[in-house]
């Protein structure tokens, strides 16, 4: 019986860079960083339930006065993500409008 050596490889992820555009509906609202990120969980677990929302994504960038975030995620949650915005329109007693206005592999325009 001959020992055939597996060798592990290291395949590099693809991903993908979304910008995330938060509005609300009515009235001011402070819209921070970390509320995108509490939204997005959010949008994701109310979607896919709790295991299936365990998607792994970062916040790259947050532009208060547009209210655009940088969320890099991996190419093949893409798909899953810009579902999960379309679907949560309020938050904590506030209705606003989630969506990814665009998606590119790179930061450049």
């Amino acid at each position: 019986m001959s020992k055939k050596k597996t060798r592990l490889r290291n395949h590099p992820q693809k991903y993908t860079l979304l910008s995330v555009s938060l509005s609300p509906n009515h009235g001011a609202w402070n819209v921070t960083g970390q509320i995108i990120v509490e939204i997005l969980d959010a949008a994701l677990t109310g979607t896919y339930g709790v295991i299936g929302g365990a998607i792994p994504y970062d916040l790259i960038l947050f532009d208060e006065e547009s209210r655009i975030a940088i969320v890099r995620c991996k190419q093949r949650d893409e798909a899953r993500i810009c579902a999960a915005t379309t679907f949560l329109t309020s938050y904590k007693g506030s209705s606003f409008q989630l969506q990814v206005v665009d998606s590119s592999p790179s930061l450049e325009p």
